[in-house]
């Protein structure tokens, strides 16, 4: 059973203000038969074209739309967090640390299943740039099964997003209430770059 896996990130790095800086990244593995059929399902829970965790949790019952989308997840799906916490103060931007995180994952799923596939949300400018960097010098690693996508085109990448935003608010606030709303075990691994 091959799974293929969607990422996002939230962060909040040392050029932000406040004491907890962290990096994540949030993945979504999907068993490769039920990928239509999820699509399908996130369509008819929610009609709009985007789909932005923040933006929804922030409307009139926000969080019960969120709960609804995080609870609806079906046991064909693995939830796994990635994360650096504290980020390295000489890491202003958190670049450093996505990169390291990007190339941990993509060396765990290749080791797992070298068939699976990783979809990455688009950024702009030069983060784009950046990322483009870091995946094509996996390929050169023998990696190629990625590709940047929009959530706009890419509904799936609504899921790690929903998960990326629970554990946010846990790491800033101490709510694990929307990371008590997933169905399914999240597993989470901390790591320690020596990017300091």
């Amino acid at each position: 059973m091959t799974l293929d896996y969607f990422v996002d990130e939230t962060f909040h790095t040392p050029s932000n203000s406040g004491k907890t800086h962290f990096y994540v990244l949030a993945l979504v593995g999907i068993e490769r038969s039920q990928i239509k059929k999820l699509r399908r399902e996130l369509k008819s829970i929610y009609a709009g074209t985007r789909w932005h965790s923040t933006e929804i949790l922030a409307r009139p019952n926000g969080r019960i739309k969120f709960l609804n989308l995080a609870s609806r997840l079906g046991p064909f799906l693995e939830l796994k967090i990635y994360v650096i916490n504290p980020i390295p103060e000489r890491d202003r931007t958190g670049e450093l640390s996505r990169k390291y995180l990007i190339e941990h994952l993509i060396r765990a799923i290749q080791k797992a299943d070298p068939e699976s596939f990783v979809t990455f949300e688009q950024r702009s400018g030069g983060q784009y740039v950046s990322d483009k960097k870091t995946l094509t010098n996996l390929n050169v690693h023998g990696f190629n099964n990625w590709r940047v996508r929009s959530p706009a085109d890419e509904r799936l990448l609504w899921l790690p997003d929903t998960l990326a935003t629970s554990y946010r608010r846990y790491l800033l606030n101490g709510d694990s209430g929307l990371m008590e709303g997933f169905n399914r075990i999240v597993t989470i691994e901390q790591l320690f770059p020596g990017v300091s």
